[in-house]
């Protein structure tokens, strides 16, 4: 199964919000010299996603404006320079290659660990087949009817 941009938008929001959630509950209690990973992979993350978001997610903005004054412009210059910090998986959302095999497998595999699902697809690998297309009509019924009488 191959992701489309809009799937690779919809996960790396998806992520987003789970780093901005995490930043929203642990900021206050934070000292910027004694930074926990999760955090700083979070302020990281939420970073990169503002170079790729900001036109579609202005609010972005305000919080780039206030890690900047909790954390001071050169600790957020340095944790956004340092893309080893960010989400593992944001980097190749935000890449331009097209995923390889089985990703789709795996992405369901994480959806499956974030909400109790209980479906199993089968072949989530392959293509769906197109419907044919068939002849087109064109008019109403009635136009139709008199057409072919």
């Amino acid at each position: 199964i191959l992701l489309d941009q809009n799937q690779r938008r919809w996960e790396a929001l998806h992520i987003l919000r789970r780093e901005l959630d995490l930043c929203h509950t642990k900021v206050e209690d934070l000292d910027p010299h004694e930074c926990e990973p999760e955090v700083q992979q979070a302020i990281a993350s939420i970073i990169l996603c503002h170079q790729h978001f900001a036109a579609q997610v202005p609010e972005l903005d305000l919080v780039l404006k206030q890690f900047k004054f909790k954390f001071g412009k050169p600790y957020v210059s340095h944790v956004g320079d340092n893309q080893h910090l960010v989400h593992p998986r944001l980097p190749q959302l935000f890449s331009k290659e097209q995923p390889k095999a089985g990703i789709g497998q795996l992405l369901l595999h994480t959806v499956q660990q974030e909400y109790p699902l209980q479906a199993t697809p089968t072949q989530a690998d392959t293509p769906m087949p197109m419907a044919p297309a068939g002849p087109r009509r064109s008019g109403n019924s009635k136009q139709r009817k008199a057409a072919e009488a």
